[in-house]
């Protein structure tokens, strides 16, 4: 039980750092400010404790999360995820290298190696791993904030947080809640968690690198830093990526999964050419609206339209106000498509939910 709280916790903090915090947490600091940064880190480290938290009370369950519906989005989520991390690595190294080619396929090899690093034995593979990707992550992060510390590096500035600010981060905050529900790799975790408490111990280590990262935006980067920020990326990246080649085990077996898995290392880089990276950057309401259909459906399908109909209203009022005052983007191709998607699943749940309540009424 020990083993696996502190295997779990790890692991739940690794796979659910993405590359792309390294950079836009320091971003965020600069660009909107540390009021932003704060609602940001502090909503970006509670998702873990409220996933295990739901989990335990037994708000979500297996049962819902293994429906086809449920899970085929789900499944869909991850492939988006793994085409967002390989391109990422690929930015980062065409920051150091001029080379288009070379960075493409180093990147192309990354996601082969840890792909297939997790084939034979899956979850304890990659669990184990993201434990010694997430320890050498934190380790660079302390290096580089020693050398812009030692160097004495020309500082960076932080931005006033504005009322927009401010809306950014509370919607921020409620995709980052929503995120983990819908993702495959952490219910894995969830069910292999014996201890019951290990996303807890993940929300402590994520809030620990949330603060790395705003002691990083202090610095200017020198190349050395930079260098030493790739590392970091490809730990952080990789835990992400080896947890999402274990979860696409589910998409049929082991073997289906590692083939479309591998099939989207090589052709990543023809989803970005065709948007599907700016459709991901509208995706947040689909994750939200998603996760929602997740924690209501067993209501849903017990016709409960007295606690269903208020919480959809209210969901819906949510995702039109943000829309209106700028933060979900509905002004191009990909955010109408996603907010379409995500008010497709909310149309969903009230149809459900007055269909069964009129079975059960006639019942």
């Amino acid at each position: 039980m020990k083993k696996s709280f502190w295997r779990i916790g790890f692991s739940s903090a690794a796979s659910w750092a993405w590359g792309t915090s390294l950079i836009m947490g320091q971003q965020i600091a600069h660009e909107k400010g540390i009021i932003a940064w704060i609602i940001w880190a502090v909503c970006n480290s509670l998702t873990l404790a409220l996933l295990g938290l739901l989990y335990n009370k037994e708000i979500i369950t297996p049962a819902i999360y293994n429906r086809k519906e449920v899970k085929a989005i789900a499944l869909i989520i991850q492939l988006f995820c793994l085409l967002v991390q390989l391109n990422f690595i690929n930015q980062q190294l065409l920051k150091i290298m001029n080379n288009l080619v070379l960075a493409y396929f180093i990147t192309m090899a990354v996601g082969f190696f840890f792909t297939l690093m997790v084939f034979k034995k899956g979850l304890p593979t990659s669990v184990n791993t993201d434990i010694i990707q997430w320890l050498l992550a934190i380790v660079t992060i302390i290096v580089i904030v020693s050398i812009g510390i030692i160097t004495d590096v020309p500082r960076q500035e932080f931005a006033r947080t504005s009322g927009s600010g401010v809306l950014w981060g509370v919607w921020s905050g409620l995709i980052l809640f929503a995120g983990p529900i819908g993702d495959v790799q952490h219910w894995q975790r969830l069910t292999a968690d014996e201890s019951k408490k290990a996303y807890y111990l993940g929300a402590g280590l994520f809030a620990m690198y949330m603060l790395l990262i705003l002691c990083m935006a202090f610095f200017e980067f020198s190349r050395i830093m930079n260098v030493i920020l790739l590392i970091t990326v490809l730990c952080i990246t990789t835990s992400t990526i080896d947890s999402i080649a274990v979860a696409t085990h589910e998409i049929k077996d082991k073997k289906v999964g590692t083939i479309v898995a591998l099939a989207m290392c090589v052709s990543w880089g023809l989803f970005v050419k065709i948007g599907m990276i700016d459709l991901w950057s509208s995706f947040g309401v689909i994750r939200f609206a998603f996760a929602i259909a997740i924690l209501i459906l067993p209501l849903c399908i017990k016709g409960k339209i007295k606690i269903t109909i208020p919480i959809l209203a209210v969901v819906t009022a949510v995702m039109i106000a943000f829309a209106v005052l700028g933060q979900i983007t509905i002004t191009n191709i990909a955010g109408i498509i996603s907010f379409a998607i995500a008010m497709v699943i909310v149309v969903y749940l009230f149809v459900k939910s007055i269909t069964e309540y009129n079975k059960i009424s006639k019942a």
